[in-house]
């Protein structure tokens, strides 16, 4: 938070809905930005729907709906313990979501995202990790999906579906060491798991799961 938000007047940091929190959001005037950056991407969502549905025009005969959730999470250091092992991957946070049938398609686009939340305070707290590739800043994040076999029940103890309960069905490719990672995919109606991860196990570390998909979907998180 800069000193020099004390120079910008209310009635403009109402208008900006400035607030004071470590979630990555940050202003920059136009002209320390063109110098600093030398790379800008763009997404447009066109939001015509409200509460979260979005329309993404694919085409100009087509304007499909799609729909939008979020989950806010955490690995815990000592209550989960982060593992890569297959045996132990599902120990990290599981959050479900359920595809129906469709009669337009076979398969329902779905893009996943994992954002990690609290990278700008690790950056704060290690003032000496100047590199954005420290991993004391920028954590090496991943993500799973799989199908929940029929009749499955959580584990007692821990309150998610063990290894035996879950079919792999797709992943990302490998481990990516940025703020944010998502991709796209194709599912048949059916329950998933999603389980993401990251590479070091016993850290602590905050992040939001967010999920766009094509109207229909129904969601839950594995407490």
């Amino acid at each position: 938070y800069s000193s020099k938000w004390e120079q910008v007047s209310e009635e403009i940091k109402l208008k900006l809905d400035a607030s004071k929190q470590l979630d990555g959001e940050f202003f920059i005037s136009f002209e320390d930005f063109i110098k600093i950056f030398d790379r800008f991407d763009s997404v447009f969502i066109n939001d015509l729907n409200g509460f979260g549905q979005i329309a993404f025009n694919t085409s100009k005969k087509a304007n499909l709906k799609w729909k939008k959730i979020q989950f806010k999470g955490e690995w815990l250091e000592s209550e989960t313990p982060i593992k890569t092992e297959e045996e132990e991957f599902w120990l990290n946070p599981q959050f479900q979501i359920q595809i129906p049938s469709s009669n337009l398609k076979e398969t329902t686009s779905v893009i996943i995202s994992l954002l990690q939340t609290d990278s700008q305070y690790r950056r704060l707290k290690n003032s000496s990790a100047n590199d954005m590739y420290d991993e004391r800043c920028w954590l090496s994040l991943f993500f799973e999906i799989y199908s929940l076999r029929s009749n499955s029940q959580p584990d007692p103890m821990h309150k998610k579906y063990p290894r035996n309960c879950l079919e792999k069905c797709a992943k990302l490719p490998m481990y990516y060491q940025y703020r944010e990672i998502a991709d796209r995919f194709e599912l048949k109606p059916d329950t998933y798991i999603i389980i993401p991860s990251l590479i070091k196990a016993g850290v602590k570390a905050k992040f939001l799961l967010r999920c766009f998909y094509e109207i229909g979907l129904d969601e839950n998180r594995m407490d």
